[in-house]
């Protein structure tokens, strides 16, 4: 059959001997393609379950029917990115397509929100283009946010905004307070460049500006505008403007004005609050990690709750004020829908923030901007660990999840000074969360059992002792017990085999964490060695092994070692992609901490894409470290 009009960036072309199942959707034949295993059937029900529910779901929503009489789900074997949205052949990671009963909870949610973003293309990328590959963010924000949307419809249990907010979000905000961010829409002229542009900024950033504007003017309005946008440039190609003139007329509020003040712009504001007679005083500025001061600002749907009511102030100027008449309660930003820090002045605003009934998202943004204003100097190290006292009974997940994370960071990077506190805090919470039975407390605690295993070796000891039984262990705690085995057992070449005997890609990365998490440093640097010489698919060495190494501290010296020995290997290895740039801001930032020097060395050796980022990152974890060290 002859394809539709389409860009030549979406041709697929498959060859090899593929295991096929099918399905439908309506008029649409459905089929998962995987390559052929010796082992038996691979499980592809949660693949077409998801996959049906986001063709069902976007038909609905954008009010145009999925266009093509066919839809290929392809797992490929090796592959530098998740996915890739072929039209009416999309491509995965095997572990975004297979899943069994030992899948974990994690990957479950990959599963889904990774086939609704790529089924999302179908609509934003492929059947209408942007116009250039500085407007990238149109097709990856959009598949992004709408990924979310769906997920929180066909699985509503998992409370996946919750995800969105922690990951989109909260990592994009990470990445836009650095100097070395970049706009949304960012002007390219080489290749180079347009991969540079596959980050946390195009995806996360980008669908965040999105949540933000689709609360500004309302669901439906957002939904009305989206809807006739697609209609209207179907089979041809569209820009920014394109989209948020529609967003404008279905809403009759100034969206062109709120957009063109974010895309256009690096970075992002905190909204500085005090109170002052009688009335709530808002000062915005541009915050930045370093804890430079820039006066940038930006047009802000600002949110405020007052005593239970929720009102609206569009902040764009430097310096507004909202008359609040003895509040009992008081917050900003509810529910996180905003791009932007608040940073709370005084005692008495902060008692009426406290007082105030929040939510989950609510805790989190409180905790997240903490950990952000003690990166940035504007807060101490005494001060966040007052501030980390108000969660240690946390029984939501974002915000234990949030706080999990923060002091595990911490440990990684001034591991005797945070040791204790980080025992103290994943011991509370595994007694929290014994009780608890749905899915979202059974991903948290695995994930508190595994970094419990590496803090404490009794933990790691008592853990460890199930691996002899590890099939009657339920998925979310694998982790922990092969981690904790590892830990307790030094069985290097028990664990090799048994990675060597996986089949399944999920099955392997558990194993890899094991293997990289040895109290030995020669142990670890000796799977290493196993991964370079071809014995790991590539696509586990940096998102994988290096970030697994990178959560044990005890391994932190070998693996800087390794990495700095293999630069060259490692670049030519991902040569094409951003994903290198990716792993040196998330992992060489940490286990370079105390080695600035060295690392500065090394990347005036390598011309690295990514190497400031890192190296920037990496000097605000030096500084705080050095301010821990010294407390």
């Amino acid at each position: 059959q002859k394809t539709p009009k389409m860009s030549t960036y979406l041709l697929y072309l498959g060859i090899g001997r593929f295991e096929e199942d099918k399905n439908r959707h309506n008029k649409t034949e459905l089929y998962t393609a995987s390559v052929v295993k010796p082992d038996g059937k691979i499980k592809t029900g949660l693949a077409f379950e998801a996959a049906q529910k986001s063709l069902e779901f976007y038909e609905k929503y954008f009010g145009i029917p999925y266009d093509l009489p066919k839809l290929h789900l392809i797992a490929v074997p090796e592959f530098a990115y998740g996915a890739m949205e072929n039209w009416g052949a999309i491509t995965f990671r095997e572990i975004l397509l297979h899943a069994d009963k030992d899948t974990s909870t994690s990957t479950k949610k990959s599963i889904a929100e990774g086939i609704a973003h790529e089924i999302a293309h179908m609509w934003f990328g492929d059947l209408v283009t942007m116009t250039w590959w500085d407007v990238l963010w149109l097709n990856e924000s959009f598949a992004t946010f709408m990924a979310y949307k769906v997920v929180d419809w066909a699985y509503p249990q998992w409370k996946i905004w919750q995800d969105f907010v922690k990951n989109s979000t909260g990592g994009a905000m990470a990445r836009d307070a650095l100097n070395s961010t970049h706009p949304i829409e960012a002007k390219v002229r080489s290749p180079e460049e347009i991969e540079e542009l596959f980050d946390e900024i195009s995806y996360g950033k980008g669908a965040s500006i999105l949540r933000m504007i689709e609360a500004y003017i309302g669901p439906d309005k957002f939904q009305k505008g989206v809807s006739k946008y697609l209609q209207q440039f179907r089979y041809s190609n569209a820009s920014g403007s394109d989209l948020w003139n529609h967003l404008q007329q279905a809403s009759g509020l100034d969206v062109s004005r709120i957009m063109e003040g974010w895309i256009g712009k690096v970075g992002y504001p905190v909204v500085k609050a005090s109170l002052s007679s009688g009335k709530l005083v808002l000062e915005q500025e541009r915050f930045l990690l370093s804890g430079a001061r820039d006066k940038q600002t930006w047009p802000i749907p600002v949110t405020i709750a007052v005593d239970g009511r929720t009102q609206q102030l569009m902040l764009d100027k430097e310096r507004a004020e909202v008359t609040v008449a003895n509040p009992k309660s008081l917050k900003l930003n509810v529910d996180r829908t905003g791009f932007y820090r608040i940073d709370y002045r005084g005692p008495e605003l902060q008692l009426l923030v406290w007082a105030s009934k929040l939510s989950g998202l609510d805790r989190y943004g409180l905790a997240n901007d903490a950990w952000a204003f003690l990166n940035s100097g504007r807060m101490s190290w005494k001060e966040y660990q007052g501030l980390l006292e108000r969660f240690f009974d946390e029984e939501d997940y974002l915000p234990a999840f949030e706080v999990s994370e923060r002091i595990t960071n911490l440990f990684l990077i001034a591991p005797k000074k945070v040791a204790d506190l980080s025992r103290r805090y994943h011991k509370s919470q595994l007694k929290i969360l014994e009780g608890k039975r749905d899915e979202n407390s059974s991903l948290l605690r695995g994930t508190i059992a595994a970094r419990l295993a590496i803090l404490d070796d009794a933990y790691a000891h008592e853990a460890g002792a199930k691996f002899k039984d590890l099939a009657a262990v339920e998925p979310d705690m694998k982790r922990s017990v092969i981690i904790g085995y590892a830990r307790s057992s030094n069985d290097h070449d028990g664990l090799i085999d048994r990675y060597k005997k996986s089949t399944t890609d999920e099955d392997r990365l558990r194993y890899l964490e094991g293997l990289a998490s040895f109290k030995q440093p020669d142990l670890v640097r000796k799977v290493q060695e196993f991964a370079m010489a071809g014995n790991v698919k590539r696509q586990d060495i940096g998102r994988g092994l290096l970030q697994f190494a990178t959560s044990n501290p005890d391994a932190h010296a070998v693996t800087w070692e390794w990495f700095r020995d293999n630069i060259g290997k490692l670049d030519k290895t991902y040569e094409g992609t951003a994903t290198l740039s990716a792993y040196m801001r998330a992992y060489i930032s940490i286990i370079g901490v105390g080695r600035v020097g060295e690392i500065e060395k090394l990347f005036s050796e390598h011309k690295l894409a990514g190497a400031d980022a890192t190296l920037e990152r990496l000097k605000i974890h030096d500084r705080l470290a050095n301010e821990i060290t010294k407390s």
